[in-house]
């Protein structure tokens, strides 16, 4: 396991409902999903500021992610879920360079966009992700209607 650690699902319960909405997991189990998360994510950030526990690093990233409107912001740049319209991962990743002077890592399944992943620092401040992260290999994707944006 990464930082060590194990993962209490009920731990989630407050919260659950918000979870199953904004952070689902795109295949199989959202348990699943969310025990792999935290064991990578969660439990190597106990001491960034409110994520010492499950509850803490589930209920601190959902706020941040809301706080990052990423939806409104895809929006506002005319970038809409669609199963059909195709955008480039240029013009996706200059809306949040624009708006925050950092861009997320844009993952994808074949043409579907999967992931965006934001990367901050141990204080909780956006940083440019490093060139570890695995990123969409094509130009144009899309964003599937079936996904929380």
């Amino acid at each position: 396991s990464y930082c060590g650690g194990t993962f209490d699902a009920n731990a989630l319960n407050p919260i659950l409902s918000t979870l199953q909405t904004v952070w689902p997991s795109y295949q199989g189990q959202d348990d699943d999903f969310w025990s792999h998360e935290y064991l990578k994510h969660g439990s190597c950030a106990t001491s960034s500021p409110g994520m010492s526990t499950e509850f803490g690093f589930f209920n601190t990233t959902v706020t941040i992610f809301e706080e990052l409107s990423v939806n409104s912001l895809l929006n506002q740049a005319g970038i809409t879920a669609s199963n059909s319209q195709s955008y480039s991962v240029d013009a996706i990743q200059q809306v949040f360079q624009s708006q925050f002077g950092s861009s997320p890592v844009v993952s994808c399944d074949d043409e579907d966009i999967t992931t965006l992943t934001f990367c901050f620092t141990p204080n909780l401040s956006l940083m440019d992700c490093n060139s570890g992260t695995k990123a969409c290999e094509n130009s144009y994707v899309k964003l599937p209607l079936s996904q929380s944006w």
